[in-house]
């Protein structure tokens, strides 16, 4: 919608647009179906992350996509795949009297409102997944400048420094993680990609600071 109004020489409202949001959704799923296009129903971006994390598996891969998932609602793809392990801090806190879990993560260039104007952290349930992965790393014995979501080590690259996992990869993880969460498909609308799902906590922080 933006796209169009921007080659039209229009404004173009956000908040008329998210206003009138359930409206647009069922249009442009309308038009899909008249096409023979999967529909995808539309769905909150909460609701879109809380099923994508109940899919995931206590196992290690699972515990991987969790952390993944909830690092995706700040962070970029960029930013996620150049993280070490020692970018990634979990504590205790006690804002107001009550002891909550906090993991923060650095940051060396923020990008967007939301991480200029305040701590990329992540508190309470939020911070279990980033908790659980960054353990799970230090278990492995992974030194603090090594990459958080490390490549598979194969025998050709097994004697080379970690790298870490590519943005193909991490884009194709999500859409395979949002098919079993049954929030997205391929080709067509997802609610739960990285962009998305960034975005649109930027825009609740946005409207909730207002």
């Amino acid at each position: 919608l933006k796209y169009v109004h921007r080659l039209a020489e229009l404004p173009f409202d956000r908040r008329a647009a998210f206003r009138r949001r359930r409206e647009v959704f069922s249009l442009w799923e309308a038009e899909r179906a008249g096409l023979g296009v999967p529909t995808a129903t539309p769905m909150s971006i909460e609701a879109a992350l809380d099923a994508m994390l109940r899919v995931c598996g206590a196992d290690r891969d699972g515990r991987r996509d969790a952390a993944l998932i909830m690092l995706a609602t700040r962070l970029s793809v960029p930013q996620i795949r150049g993280l070490c392990c020692g970018d990634v801090v979990v504590g205790c806190e006690a804002p107001h009297g009550h002891r909550l879990l906090v993991a923060s993560v650095r940051i060396r260039q923020p990008q967007g409102l939301l991480q200029e104007a305040a701590d990329v952290s992540y508190w309470d349930e939020d911070a279990m997944p980033v908790r659980d992965w960054i353990e799970l790393r230090r278990t492995d014995g992974a030194a603090e400048n090594a990459p958080l979501f490390p490549s598979r080590v194969t025998n050709k690259a097994r004697f080379d420094p970690p790298r870490s996992v590519t943005a193909d990869w991490i884009n194709a993880r999500f859409t395979s993680l949002s098919q079993r969460a049954g929030v997205g498909y391929v080709g067509g609308r997802s609610a739960a990609s990285p962009f998305a799902l960034r975005k649109a906590f930027e825009h609740h922080f946005r409207d909730y600071s207002m």
